[in-house]
């Protein structure tokens, strides 16, 4: 996962195919908004590492499976399948105008990133990025000698009540990490 606060975007789908012959894509959701893919929203597109902008022509998602979309851009099975891996994104200020409708315990990924991290109310290191893995999303610890930590980030582990003060507290199961 990329540092998007760095970038100014946020990611929110990655192409994993393509759907029919019309150039629609089938997009594994990193959003549970579904709203970011209205009709004629703009959207980012990371292709061969450069950003480029489409807008949606149509968008269908029910829970549990792929969402299809259709950009304004894209037209054909052979352009859909060159978009396979593709990240999809929005621009990070449109998904803060969103923030005042989170719950008071909710908060973006991003957030974690530059994060001090405490084990046994004791600082560690920091939270520098953020990994998928395929059972769900890894943090990337810095300790403050530069070795990385890889701490999967799941409520048994991961206690984020602190991050409006930009601290997580980690309960790393034995052997995870040598202290």
């Amino acid at each position: 996962m990329k540092k998007e606060k760095e970038n100014g975007y946020v990611r929110i789908a990655i192409v994993v195919g393509s759907h029919g012959l019309n150039g629609r894509l089938k997009l594994r959701m990193t959003t549970d908004n579904p709203d970011r893919f209205a009709k004629n929203s703009e959207l980012i597109l990371l292709v061969n590492g450069i950003y480029k902008t489409d807008r949606v022509k149509d968008f269908s998602y029910v829970v549990g499976k792929p969402g299809l979309l259709s950009l304004n851009g894209i037209n054909t099975r052979n352009e859909s399948d060159d978009l396979k891996g593709v990240e999809i994104f929005i621009k990070k200020d449109l998904a803060e105008k969103s923030r005042s409708d989170f719950d008071e315990d909710s908060f973006y990924y991003y957030d974690l990133i530059g994060c001090e991290v405490f084990i046994d109310s004791k600082s560690f290191g920091f939270v520098d990025n953020l990994m998928e893995a395929g059972s769900g999303i890894i943090l990337v610890v810095k300790d403050f000698s530069e070795k990385s930590h890889l701490i999967p980030f799941v409520k048994e582990m991961v206690d984020t009540k602190r991050i409006k003060e930009k601290k997580i507290d980690i309960t790393p199961i034995e052997g995870l990490i040598e202290i």
